[in-house]
This record gives structure tokens, sequence and C-alpha cells, in this order.
């Protein structure tokens, strides 16, 4: 029986889309682009190809927003992408996105090396928590995995520092067992690093060392470690230690597992926190508008797709612009909280509303896009029209305004978040009480 060929979409200049049809045409189906902009989504979404290739230099779209579009909708989220580039790629803010790189001009037997090396994307499964296990050590790393699939979780690993930053980002697993000496990076400078990424400082990881010093220990804590284990270690209670922390993160996510950001307790201990210590700090309500009429015109499945992409929006504004112990949680439904400083609030929400705005229409069809606005039925049961969706942000500081108490923020967060309902297009409202706040323009 004849091979099913893979299919591959291409997204470069016709010149380059020539060469490369011809490259690849005894081992996968080509398909072009015909558009350019908001129509190559369009596209994709119709061809449902195995691989997407891409040349940023045409879409006359960011690469940025192009990637977080394509991960934010359930049908596209796992689409391989091959980033076609002529120059350094350094300044993406989603890289981790893109499933691999390929320099140009096009080197055939590069090209075809990265493409066979793509698993065909696996229908999705009930989602099983994922340990990454770092060591570079084979069998210790056997010993480990043992360990880990007898608790019923599945296993990921590296050998080597660099290894686990990029795979970290990429998976984003429940918990991560980490060896300190590694050939290449230091374990604690790992520690440091994942602690410092919003994306990643959440991730409880266990510390593992053959060093039995009280001041290792303390310094693996100090920079975040949820736990530390010294070599040889006890099986069972190896395997004790990563159920109970995997439970604790599962009560701290159990609000929003859909994001898998901190939930309504870490949200409240952090506001609490940051009151009892006499912090300055500016707590954001973030609250999307027409997304019930989103939910219910396309399905929850895209609706599940619009809050991850608000929390890679919020994530990749608080990681660029705000501080490294900013918060970001999730109430739950399309409500999310954002905690920074107030020095940092402008640039971050600011950062926030661009980026939605410039997506959110993506997610809609070519007919409502060019509406602007969807037909669906309001909470009284009446036919009515839906703006694209965009996003009210109510903002609460301490800073020349004193805060004693949470219940506090919260009664003031809900009362402008009121006011910013009321005006259309996404918006940023800030309490005017004893303060000389402006709202953004």
């Amino acid at each position: 029986m004849e091979k099913i060929k893979r299919k591959v979409f291409l997204v470069t200049v016709d010149f380059e889309g020539e060469l490369i049809k011809d490259l690849l045409k005894n081992e996968y189906t080509t398909v072009s682009s015909k558009g350019r902009g908001i129509e190559i989504i369009d596209e994709i979404r119709e061809e449902k190809p195995d691989i997407i290739l891409l040349n940023f230099d045409v879409i006359n779209l960011d690469p940025d927003e192009f990637i977080m579009i394509l991960r934010g909708e359930e049908k596209t989220k796992k689409m391989p992408v091959i980033l076609l580039y002529s120059e350094d790629n350094e300044r993406l803010r989603y890289k981790e996105d893109f499933t691999s790189f390929v320099k140009r001009p096009v080197d055939k037997e590069n090209l075809l090396s990265v493409l066979n090396n793509i698993e065909p994307v696996k229908p999705e499964t009930k989602r099983e928590k994922k340990v990454l296990i770092v060591d570079d050590d084979s069998l210790t790393r056997k010993e480990l995995r043992r360990v880990v699939e007898n608790s019923a979780y599945s296993v990921l690993e590296s050998r080597t520092g660099f290894d686990v930053l990029n795979r970290v980002s990429k998976e984003l697993p429940d918990l991560i067992l980490l060896d300190i000496l590694l050939p290449d990076i230091d374990g604690f400078k790992i520690l440091g690093k994942l602690k410092e990424d919003i994306r990643t400082k959440r991730i409880p990881v266990i510390l593992l060392s053959a060093i039995e010093k009280a001041e290792e220990k303390a310094k693996g804590l100090h920079l975040g470690a949820a736990d530390y284990i010294t070599k040889p270690y006890s099986e069972i209670e190896l395997s004790a230690r990563i159920e109970t922390l995997l439970e604790r993160m599962e009560e701290e996510y159990s609000a929003s597992p859909t994001t898998r950001l901190p939930g309504n307790i870490s949200i409240e201990n952090a506001i609490s926190s940051r009151i009892t210590k006499k912090l300055s700090f500016t707590v954001c309500y973030c609250d999307l508008d027409n997304f019930k009429a989103y939910n219910d015109t396309y399905g929850f499945s895209k609706g599940d797709g619009i809050i991850k992409l608000t929390a890679k929006v919020m994530m990749s504004a608080v990681k660029e612009l705000g501080n490294p112990d900013d918060f970001l949680g999730h109430i739950g439904g399309d409500d999310f909280i954002l905690i920074t400083t107030p020095d940092k609030v402008d640039s971050v929400t600011r950062r926030i509303i661009e980026t939605f705005d410039k997506v959110i229409p993506f997610y809609y069809d070519k007919e409502a896009r060019e509406r602007g606005y969807i037909e669906g039925t309001d909470r009284q049961g009446r036919k009515n029209q839906f703006p694209i969706m965009s996003i009210s942000i109510a903002v609460v500081s301490n800073e020349q305004k004193e805060l004693k108490h949470i219940g506090e923020v919260s009664d003031i967060a809900v009362e402008i978040k009121k006011r910013a309902k009321m005006t259309p297009g996404s918006i940023v409202v800030k309490d005017q009480r004893k303060s000389n706040f402006k709202n953004l323009p």
C-alpha cells in the first residue's frame, strides 16, 4: 500500500515556495498559501496541514502574534510550525512555540532532516501530570523514571541544563527533579532562571544532590526549591514527596485547570502578603467583554482557547515589562488578577490591551470580522449584536491610599470594573479616590 504523504503548508515568497515544492515532491504533499496576513489563518483552518513552513518576512503579521493565534485554537494548537528565517530570531517573544527553525536560503538536506524528525500529531488524551527528570547520569534517570512511573505520572528527561531551560518552556511540566551537578550549567543557576520567569516560577522543583551540607540545602531553598533530597535517597520517601507536592499544587491550581495559573487561594495569599508586609502594590482585575456571546456562538472549546490566549498575553506583558516577583492568577472563567507595582502598571496594562486587540479578531470567522460583531442572545433572551471581544482592566493601588484588607481591594475593584464595563472597547480604569491617577489614553 502506498504511503500517505504528510501535507506541508507553505507560507513564503513564490520563488522559494517553488524551490521547496521541488525539494519535497517525493516525500510530502505541498500546498502554498494564496493570501497574506489574516487570510493565511483562514487558509490553515481550511487546509488542516500536518506541518507549516513559515517565512515571517512575507506574512504581513508579527510572527509572535501569528504563532499566538495558532497555539490559541484547539484545531491548530498542536500543528508543527517551522520558521524559515534570514536574520536573528532571538527577538521572538514566543520562540518556544515554534517547533523548529531553518535558516534561509533553504538547504535540502537540512530541511528534510527537520521535517522527517517531526512526529505526527497524536490525538488528545486525558492529561497526565508530567515530571521532568534532569540528570546527566543514565542509570540515575532510569531509577527516577521507575519511581515516577510507579506513581502513574508521565516522564520527561533532560541530560543538560541547556536542554532543561528549552524543555520547560515548551512542555511546562508539573514538577521537576533537578540534579545540582550538571555538566554545563549549575543546577542552582537553572533554578534561579526558572523562578525568574513568570511562566515557570510556580513549577515545584525538587533538588537532588549528593552534597549534604546545610549551606547547600539553604541555598536551594532560598532560591525557591520546593524540596532538597540528598543521594542516595529512599524511593518510598521520594515518591511520597512528589505526590505531596503535586497534590498541593493541584489545590492551588484547582480554580483554573485551563490556564494552570494560581487560583483563588493563591490570589488571596498574594494580596494579603503584600498588605501585611506594607509593600507598594497595584492589583489589576482583568475581565473579557462579550466573552459569553463568543462562547455561545463558537463553543466551549474555542472559548477555552480565548482564556488560554488571554493568559499568554498577560504573561508575556509581565515577563517583558513587569517585575520578577509580579503575580498572575486566574479567578476562573474570563476573570484574571495581575499584581504588579505602581511604576510598572501603565506599561504592562497598555501592552496587554495592545496585544489582545491585535490578535482577538483572528479568532472570529471572516464574516464576523468584516461586520465587527456576532449575533446572539443576551442574558434576557433577546437577540442582540455583540462586538468583537475587548478587555477591561480595573486597577486598585495602595500607592496613595492605604489598603488594610483584601476585602477592601476586592470591593474597590468590583466597583471600578462596573465603570470599565460601561465603556465600549478595551480600557484601563483606575481608582480615583485620594489619587491623581488618570486613565490610560
